[in-house]
């Protein structure tokens, strides 16, 4: 046993010579040395049911590594389903931190009751738990007494300005404003002005087309009836005295999505990045660009005359929609309804109208997300430096940030000798993309002034606002207002940290040291890994070797890197702006290699039953066949250097596969895969796992993968 232990893990289990302890330490996993060849001769029969065989490596790599694991979780999943629709690694973490963090700020506020920020750290903790329904409802009528004027004094622009208010319902105004960075220019935030988020994330939903099949018609009809249903909820739970058509939100709807598809405009940015004056947008577009920005908050002086503009056409057939309909009853209700349906998420119990809809219904999601969890995303928002201060304080780890950094490095430096061995880019392509990558910057653990990567977002001082405990629509009000007027300041300014949530999907989307991910940045052409990440699984420095750690870690890094080059990252150049750094002839033969990919997972999807649209994610799909290869040549090199002997080498890249493929593990809810293929850009894990997988010359080697096989792809290309 003892040979077979690490060292480190040794030290720990006796670092006090105590044998009790010692055994206690052992029972507890319910291990017995002398017993163990029986208990691995039952679990070997376990695995040895007719299903299991049929899943052979050279067929279902994925599959034939995680069949144990994913029936084990489909019927513990039966029994106590999660909020999460994906069971993985990376969820499953990610619960464990959100409640790290709540313990952390649960204790600073009880440790410091008599300061500021604590008591408006509790206020904001508190309005999210507490019942609010007395405030919910003077807010639904400050919401319709404000519309109600606003129609009644006619002033489209002063519509346009109430929606784009605050952060929490302005992405589904007509026309959304935001202040964001240049995207040729990232140093400096510019106006930009974007289409909105409609109510259904598959627009396809709202189309009639006489070519749909029966079983198409069927679902539309059932996912509209269900949405008119939902609709009809908020307005009775919101306003139960009055009546509203729930087709009156359809139909305008349906109205913006023919707006935002209009042609009228034929020189259309394919990069979504138009740019007008002032007085374009004024005369030519009829948008009333100067009263917006003054009555927003900008001095009339500093009215801004670049603005960024997502799409013309969107813009144009917009404004002249809402100028012949804007007054009208249904767009009243419209307006009514967007608030309204997020007013009802701060409200535990009004919450559930929104859940079983785009919980349950849309994503598949079996039960809600926790209440006691739920005040992190306000909490993100209003004191993300306070909560990043407590989780790094508790749990930073300087080596294993260390590691990660040194391994990153590794890595980019083995994609530049790898672009220098490259043979289908022209060398003045080839040339830009090695610079792009030796300019290439990580972050490790939180933003940090230091590195030209974050170009100064080191933490900004979380305002503290005069929050209430009981009423979570003041709080945001107050919490917009100052955004607003700090994004109002920085209007050509130089770009900083500012914490952010997406409201549509209540989802954290910053630079937040708790999220367990890892992020490509285009950018700031750097890779941010957050301290959340720095752990177990993803990376184990005491029991793994090398192999686990590249499986892993390498692997995550080496995808983050590759993302650097993918269809959308490739669009931007060393110095993270939009900016077309290539070759035409190098441009049209990456495009027939990402047709490929997408042909290879549409493809093997379908042998399945699955059809999808792989070039929505493709860029995912890039990054990991890339990644991959990256990782595996880092063992290449790893097994060189150490001189091992070819059984070794065998063994050790067969323990890296199979690394790869338990990383990829995960369980998706039956009910959440339609949603998953339409909203998630990466494919299903199992994709992820097996298409990077049949590319790769030494697995087929290993595994003896022949044409025919299911693990089979007809070429080894990984891209780069």
């Amino acid at each position: 046993m003892m040979k077979g232990t690490s060292a480190p893990m040794l030290k720990r289990l006796f670092r006090d010579s105590n044998i009790e302890r010692f055994d206690r330490h052992i029972k507890k996993y319910n291990v017995d040395y002398d017993e163990y060849p029986k208990v691995l001769e039952k679990q070997l029969k376990n695995i040895k049911d007719p299903t299991y065989y049929k899943n052979k490596p050279n067929q279902d790599y994925y599959t034939y590594v995680n069949y144990g694991w994913i029936k084990e979780q489909t019927q513990a999943l039966k029994k106590h389903p999660e909020y999460y629709v994906e069971v993985d690694d990376f969820r499953i973490v990610q619960d464990k931190v959100y409640r790290q963090v709540l313990d952390l700020l649960k204790k600073y506020i009880k440790e410091n009751p008599s300061l500021k920020k604590a008591k408006a750290v509790n206020a904001i903790y508190k309005c999210i738990m507490n019942n609010t329904k007395s405030h919910a409802f003077r807010a639904v009528r400050d919401i319709k007494r404000n519309i109600d004027n606003i129609i009644n004094n006619e002033s489209i622009t002063d519509m346009l300005v109430y929606l784009n208010r605050d952060e929490v319902t302005a992405w589904q105004a007509p026309i959304v404003w935001n202040v964001l960075p240049d995207e040729k220019n990232v140093a400096k935030y510019r106006s930009h002005l974007s289409t909105p988020t409609l109510g259904l994330y598959d627009y396809f939903v709202y189309i009639e087309d006489p070519l749909d099949t029966p079983k198409t018609k069927s679902f539309k009809e059932k996912f509209k009836n269900e949405y008119l249903k939902f609709i009809k909820k908020v307005f009775k739970t919101c306003l139960p005295e009055e009546s509203y058509d729930p087709l009156d939100i359809w139909d305008v709807e349906c109205q913006l999505l023919d707006a935002m598809g209009c042609n009228k405009i034929k020189k259309e940015d394919p990069n979504y990045y138009n740019i007008l004056t002032k007085s374009q947008v004024e005369k030519d577009y009829g948008f009333e660009w100067t009263e917006f920005c003054i009555k927003q908050g900008y001095k009339k002086e500093n009215v801004p005359d670049k603005i960024i503009v997502s799409s013309l056409n969107s813009l144009k057939c917009t404004i002249d929609l809402m100028k012949n309909n804007w007054t009208s009853n249904k767009w009243r209700s419209w307006y009514l309804f967007i608030n309204y349906k997020q007013l009802i998420r701060f409200e535990w119990d009004w919450n559930n109208i929104y859940f079983d809809f785009y919980g349950k219904f849309v994503a598949g999601q079996p039960v809600r997300f926790p209440k006691d969890l739920y005040p992190i995303f306000m909490l993100s928002v209003t004191f993300n430096t306070l909560l990043t201060e407590l989780y790094v304080k508790e749990y930073l780890d300087t080596t294993k940030a260390v590691y990660v950094y040194n391994l990153v490095e590794d890595l980019k430096e083995i994609f530049i000798n790898k672009l220098g061995r490259n043979t289908w880019l022209s060398s003045k392509t080839r040339n830009a993309a090695i610079k792009k990558l030796k300019k290439l910057e990580v972050v490790i653990s939180m933003p940090d002034s230091a590195s030209s990567a974050t170009k100064g977002l080191s933490l900004q001082e979380d305002p503290i606002l005069e929050y209430e405990d009981d009423n979570p629509y003041h709080n945001l009000g107050l919490l917009s207002s100052w955004k607003r007027r700090r994004f109002i300041d920085l209007e050509g300014e130089n770009v900083i940290d500012i914490p952010e949530v997406d409201w549509n999907e209540f989802k954290l989307v910053g630079t937040q040291a708790y999220m367990v991910n890892a992020y490509y940045r285009p950018t700031s052409n750097s890779i941010y890994v957050p301290l959340a990440y720095l752990q177990r699984p993803f990376m184990d420095l005491n029991n793994y070797g090398i192999e686990y750690n590249l499986a892993y870690m390498g692997y995550t890094l080496g995808h983050e890197l590759s993302h650097s080059l993918d269809d959308m990252g490739s669009k931007f150049d060393e110095n993270g702006n939009l900016n077309n750094w290539w070759t035409d002839e190098d441009r049209k033969k990456y495009q027939k290699k990402i047709d490929n990919v997408v042909k290879q997972y549409e493809e093997v999807a379908a042998r399945d039953g699955i059809e999808f649209d792989a070039s929505i994610g493709v860029g995912e799909d890039l990054a990991d066949i890339s990644g991959l290869s990256l990782a595996e040549e880092y063992l290449f090199y790893y097994q060189v250097v150490n001189n091992q002997i070819p059984l070794v080498k065998d063994m050790s890249l067969k323990q890296f596969y199979i690394f790869t493929a338990i990383q990829s593990r995960q369980k998706i809810f039956d009910k959440a895969i339609p949603a998953q293929l339409k909203q998630n850009p990466h494919p299903l894990e199992k994709y992820r796992c097996n298409c990077p997988l049949s590319r790769l010359k030494i697995f087929r080697q290993l595994y003896d993968v022949k044409k025919g096989d299911d693990m089979w792809w007809e070429n080894t290309d990984t891209i780069w």
